[in-house]
């Protein structure tokens, strides 16, 4: 056997000496002195991984509780770090917040298109109402179309407002 030699948890478990439900009860709590490569059931162990298992068998035939177990494991071994395990989180991570990012966004365009439509329709009423002040110089008063000139634009600013109060931060740093 080389040491290029890698080993599914069955075949680990049958070098080993040790059932397959035993062989991943030991792999589960003795991870960080048990190397693999791959998750679930694609987990692939190296060939050192038989001795180290025997070591973990025999110490428990002789009694030693888990806690012993783990302070020889720790005396004669070395610790394994997963850091794919931690990339795995921050790609997780990562994952979720483009997630929430998109659904912000996509937020932030329904706003933007109901802001849109609002300020199409204002501008279509003020359009139509100077319009009908053009068609209606002799109205008995005159000042009523004024005042409702008024209130659009009164309106039409407090839109504006809204927009750029609504308007998410980075699209105030890149209008348009």
């Amino acid at each position: 056997m080389t040491k290029d030699t890698r080993l599914n948890i069955s075949e680990l478990a049958r070098k080993a000496g040790l059932t397959n439900s035993t062989c991943r009860r030991y792999v589960k709590t003795f991870a960080e002195f048990i190397p693999h490569e791959g998750k679930g059931r694609q987990k692939l162990f190296p060939s050192e991984c038989v001795q180290t298992l025997k070591h973990i068998k025999s110490l428990y035939d002789n009694g030693r509780s888990t806690e012993q177990v783990l302070d020889v494991l720790d005396r004669d071994y070395e610790r394994i770090m997963d850091i794919q395990t931690q990339e795995d989180k921050d790609q997780i991570q990562a994952q979720e917040v483009v997630k929430t990012l998109v659904e912000h966004l996509r937020k932030q365009d329904s706003k933007d298109q109901e802001i849109n439509k609002l300020k199409q329709a204002v501008s279509m009423l003020h359009k139509q109402v100077v319009d009908f002040r053009h068609e209606q110089k002799a109205l008995p008063d005159p000042g009523s179309i004024d005042q409702i000139l008024d209130r659009l634009n009164r309106l039409e600013e407090r839109m504006a407002a809204l927009e750029d109060k609504e308007r998410s931060w980075w699209r105030k740093l890149l209008p348009g």
